[in-house]
């Protein structure tokens, strides 16, 4: 249906106001040439008409950023709009998980093991009297006692 020359409604989501405002439903708002608004998250901007993060005649898929594999590290990546969020492992920080968080900060190793740092956990070197993963189980010495019984031999 077509009211006027800069009105046009057609069902009930789409309405054209002049020739530069443009209301689409409840979610979508174009204000002067330049600038889109779909929700929170999808801006349009400059002379290309391009929606940023969306594809399509009528750009109605989205972009996968993930699919570039950006996130390192075995991380998990988290696909927004016209961007992405990588989800790291405990051993790892970084905007892409490249930085490896050193273990042996927080000093794990106990009774003066030294700690090494490795790509993804540590180790501890225990000092003599001391195993575990964080030297924290005193080693036991076993003591055998030999005691002499008299014996008679008849």
């Amino acid at each position: 249906m077509l009211l006027g020359d800069d009105v046009m409604l057609l069902g009930d989501d789409v309405m054209l106001l002049g020739d530069d405002d443009m209301l689409l439903g409840d979610d979508v708002m174009l204000l002067g040439d330049d600038i889109m608004l779909l929700g929170d998250d999808v801006m349009l901007l400059g002379d290309d008409d391009m929606l940023l993060g969306y594809h399509g005649l009528y750009c109605e898929e989205e972009y996968n950023e993930c699919l570039s594999a950006p996130c390192q590290n075995y991380a998990t990546c988290r696909d927004l709009v016209n961007a992405y969020e990588c989800v790291c492992t405990p051993q790892h920080e970084g905007e892409t998980c490249e930085v490896n968080i050193n273990e042996c900060e927080s000093n794990p190793c106990h009774h003066g093991g030294t700690c090494i740092d490795q790509s993804d956990s540590f180790t501890c070197h225990c000092p003599p009297g001391w195993v575990g993963p964080s030297c924290e189980i005193r080693k036991s010495v076993t003591v055998v006692t030999c005691i002499r019984i008299p014996v008679s031999v008849d």
